[in-house]
C-alpha cells in the first residue's frame, strides 16, 4: 500500500493551537495536584470555620479598658500594686530569674519603682542592667550560712537553683532534666547584702523570694530587726495549714493575705491589705 505524502496525515498545528495545548495540560496538572492535597489534607467544613473561635482576635477598645495585665506567674502583682496604691516604693528581688518574664517587680518598675535584683545566674543579670537601668543587679546566691554549694542552670532558666535535698520542694528532683552546666559559688546573707547595698535611708517596701525551694534559708539569713519590708511574697511548696515559711514570718510579725498556691503575700502587722485593696480597683498599666 502507498502511502501519500507526509501533508495527507500530519494535522497542521499553528503557534496558536500548540499554545492553547500547552495552556490546557498545565490546568489539567494544577486540577490533579489539588485534588490530592485535597485528599490528603483534611478540609474544615465552612460551617466548622465559621464556627470556631477566633483565637488570635485582638482585644477591642472596650475590652483594653477593662483588662489587668499582669507579668506575675500567679498574678501577685497586681495584689502588691492594690496594696501600695499609687506610692512609689522600692524593691528588693531574691531570685529575680529574668527583667519581664515571670517577674513580680516588673509591673511595680513600670509604674515608677526601683530596687535590688539578685541572682545566682550570671547570665540573667546582663539582662537585667540592660532591661532595667534603674536598678541595681548583683550576681549573688542568697542563704542562712556561709558556704559553697553548686547552682545548676537549666535549659529553662526559671529552674535555675541550687539542689534542695530534703523537704517538698525536692519531690521533684528525681523527674529535672540535666542541668545545662553547674557553677560552684560563696553564698552570702541577705543581712550582708543588704548591709552592703541598700541605699543610706532607703527602706525596703516589698521583698519578693523566689528561690525554687531555696526561699526559707533566703529568709531565714536577714535581720529582721533591721530590714522590714512591709510586703513579702514567697513560693512555698509546703502543704497544710501552716508550713515552716507561715511559721516564720508569722514570728516575725508577718500575717498571711494573698493565697494562690505556691505564691504567697505577706503583710507587715502594722499594715493592712484589705479585700477592697485587692479586689475593687482599675490600675491604669
Amino acid at each position: 500500500m502507498r502511502f501519500g505524502t507526509w501533508r495527507h496525515f500530519v494535522r497542521p498545528y499553528s503557534v496558536n493551537h500548540v499554545q492553547t495545548g500547552i495552556v490546557t495540560a498545565a490546568l489539567r496538572l494544577r486540577m490533579n495536584i489539588a485534588s490530592i492535597v485535597n485528599r490528603l489534607v483534611p478540609q474544615r467544613s465552612q460551617s466548622a470555620s465559621r464556627s470556631a473561635p477566633n483565637r488570635a482576635r485582638r482585644l477591642s477598645r472596650d475590652e483594653w479598658k477593662h483588662v489587668l495585665l499582669s507579668f506575675s506567674q500567679f498574678g501577685e502583682d497586681l495584689a502588691v500594686l492594690r496594696h501600695f496604691e499609687n506610692r512609689i516604693g522600692y524593691f528588693v528581688d531574691v531570685g529575680a530569674h529574668h527583667p519581664i518574664r515571670f517577674s513580680n517587680t516588673y509591673l511595680l518598675y513600670r509604674r515608677g519603682w526601683s530596687g535590688i535584683n539578685v541572682d545566682a545566674n550570671p547570665d540573667a543579670l546582663e539582662l537585667f542592667r540592660k532591661k532595667r537601668p534603674r536598678d541595681l543587679s548583683i550576681h549573688a546566691a542568697i542563704s542562712d550560712k556561709i558556704e559553697q554549694v553548686e547552682f545548676s542552670l537549666y535549659a529553662e532558666s526559671a529552674l535555675s537553683r541550687i539542689e534542695v535535698k530534703s523537704g517538698p520542694a525536692s519531690v521533684g528532683n528525681a523527674t529535672m532534666p540535666e542541668p545545662v552546666k553547674k557553677i560552684v559559688l560563696t553564698t552570702t546573707t541577705l543581712e550582708k547584702l543588704l548591709s552592703a547595698n541598700l541605699p543610706p535611708g532607703k527602706k525596703i517596701d516589698f521583698l519578693n523570694v523566689d528561690c525554687e525551694g531555696h526561699d526559707l534559708p533566703v529568709l531565714a539569713s536577714n535581720d529582721w530587726s533591721r530590714f522590714r519590708p512591709e510586703v513579702v511574697a514567697v513560693e512555698d511548696w509546703e502543704m497544710g495549714e501552716s508550713s515552716a515559711i507561715d511559721r516564720f514570718l508569722a514570728g516575725n510579725g508577718y500575717a498571711l493575705a494573698f493565697l494562690q498556691k505556691p505564691a504567697k503575700l505577706f503583710v507587715r502587722a502594722t499594715t493592712e491589705l484589705s479585700a477592697n485593696n485587692l479586689l475593687d480597683k482599675q490600675l491604669p498599666i
